[in-house]
């Protein structure tokens, strides 16, 4: 009898550990498996997009554009686009589309300006003009509606697509090159870096610098920029500080 016991005793520590060990394994599993999923998701949202320069798309990326972009003409037989342009205030003569030029991103070292046929691209230490991007030549013909051009950018890329679209085009800062993107969610461009003020701060800056788009703000400084409808090349950025203190301010049409 006594020798039953000690056999059902250790048969009974035996399916203990054994029940243990598994219990502690399958913990071990899921813990591992969490991790790696864990660890997937990280990689995925930390996967660099491979650029590839598209040398065909040289040609609209050139700052020698700049001429296009900031001097576009209305036709004389045109009369229902000068008529559109006359009622919203634009000068006869030139047209910028339906909506006013405006800055369209900030990052850490280029300002970008907006307009119907094209994006200046600036330095944003300096305000030298850094290269032109030929929006038209690229297909995008509208600032608003269904297919109106749309644009994401972070401190390495600048996304161009239509707003019915997830495919379009993809410029390099670094390269200073463009390419195509057939899914712009790959580039992983998540929240914008910038955004636009409020209405009380539109109205203190357009007090400081004039009749302006919608200014933008970025790490705490505000970009806004000065429309001159009679000659766009002599409209300017002006970049204020927190305190609304001007410490930078360069004419468009300079070089």
């Amino acid at each position: 009898m006594e020798g039953l016991k000690i056999i059902r005793k250790f048969l009974s520590l035996v399916l203990f550990f054994t029940i243990l060990l598994t219990m502690t394994a399958c913990n071990v599993s899921v813990i591992k498996r969490e991790s790696q999923d864990n660890t997937s998701k990280v990689d995925k949202d930390n996967v660099s997009y491979n650029f590839v320069r598209d040398s065909s798309l040289d040609k609209y990326n050139d700052k020698s554009l700049i001429g296009k972009v900031l001097n576009t003409s209305i036709s004389d037989d045109d009369n229902n686009k000068k008529d559109i342009a006359r009622a919203i205030g634009f000068i006869s003569g030139t047209t910028i589309g339906a909506d006013s030029p405006w800055i369209c991103f900030v990052n850490d070292n280029y300002i970008g300006v907006l307009f119907l046929k094209g994006i200046l691209i600036y330095e944003k230490s300096t305000g030298k003009l850094s290269t032109v991007i030929d929006s038209e030549g690229l297909g995008f013909k509208y600032t608003q509606g269904d297919e109106a051009i749309l644009e994401k950018a972070d401190n390495e890329y600048l996304i161009l697509y239509k707003a019915n679209e997830n495919k379009g085009y993809i410029y390099s800062f670094k390269e200073n090159a463009l390419s195509k993107i057939d899914d712009i969610a790959k580039a992983n461009i998540k929240d914008l870096m910038y955004s636009e003020v409020d209405k009380e701060r539109f109205k203190k800056i357009e007090t400081i610098v004039g009749n302006s788009s919608v200014p933008v703000i970025y790490k705490d400084h505000y970009f806004s920029l000065e429309i001159n409808y009679n000659d766009l090349k002599n409209s300017y950025v002006h970049v204020l500080d927190e305190k609304f203190n001007e410490v930078l301010k360069f004419r468009l049409g300079d070089k």
